[in-house]
Parts: structure tokens; sequence; C-alpha cells
């Protein structure tokens, strides 16, 4: 059983690794050529944090969040323009995951624009474009829970895509 020194140290030896990966991700982004659009889905490569490994039922991949209830993902910079962000999601462990979804893009909380068959849209301001040379992508909701009896696995809601247009 944890005590709760234990659990202050795995959250701070967390924090240390979460940074040092930021670190990692965010130093190669710097160097790549600024995107006009993202079309990611999720058997590409993921830079960020927080989620499961990738699953495919041969034709989709997706990825869960969680264990945490924030996951995050990094990509190159984005020209600034008004954007719309668009999250996928395949499945969500309850209903309330989705409706609980809020984004942060470059630390500035995005305001909903509308949901619809799975998909969460968000407004992209401008100056949350401007404010560094790579994106970070941000989605936090309810804290994660166990699917069924026998899967120990803590999981938020699976996305299979995310595009900025």
């Amino acid at each position: 059983m944890l005590t709760s020194s234990d659990q202050e140290t795995y959250n701070r030896l967390l924090s240390k690794i979460r940074e040092a990966l930021r670190d990692q991700f965010v130093g190669n982004l710097e160097k790549l050529l600024p995107l006009s659009e993202l079309h990611y889905t999720f058997d590409q490569p993921l830079y960020g944090d927080g989620w499961h490994t990738r699953e495919t039922d041969g034709r989709l991949y997706w990825r869960f969040t969680g264990p945490a209830s924030t996951a995050t993902l990094y990509f190159e910079r984005i020209v600034a323009s008004q954007r719309i962000l668009s999250l996928h999601a395949f499945h969500a462990i309850t209903p309330e995951h989705l409706d609980s979804v809020a984004v942060r893009y470059n630390g500035v909380a995005l305001t909903p624009a509308g949901r619809s068959a799975g998909v969460l849209k968000f407004s992209i301001p401008e100056q949350a474009l401007a404010t560094s040379d790579h994106t970070c992508i941000e989605i936090a909701t309810l804290q994660t829970q166990r699917p069924a009896a026998g899967d120990d696995r803590l999981l938020g809601i699976a996305f299979s895509a995310i595009h900025i247009i």
C-alpha cells in the first residue's frame, strides 16, 4: 500500500520525466518548418504523454487517454491564422468523459465550437498559434476508470484522429 510520502515521491518523479520528455520533443520540433494544417492519425508516432499504447481493429487506429486525466501531444508550429481543432473520439469510458473535455493549445484554453458524430471541435484563437515555436495540445477530462473486471487499465477517451484546419 502506498503512503502519502510514496505518492509524493512518485508525483515528483513523474513530473521530472514529463519535463525531460517535453524538452526532447520540443527541441526536435522547433527545428522543423511550420505546418499550414495538421492531419494526425494514431497510426503515426506519438510525441506526448498521458496515452495508452496504440490499438487497432485492422482499419482504424486509436489511443486511450490515461492513466492520468490529462494527455498531451506535441507537433510542429502551425502557421498563425484562426483555426479549428477537431478531435475524433472513437470511444469514451463514459458519456460524461466526452462532455467534460477541456483543451488547451500552447497553454491557452480553447472554446468549444461544436460537436457531431464523435467529433469535438474547438476554436483556436490566432494568439495561441503565435505564442510558441511548437504546438502543445493538452486534453483534459474526468478521472480515468477501469473499463471492466480483469482489465486493470485506467482509461478515459479513445481518439482516432486530430485535425487543425
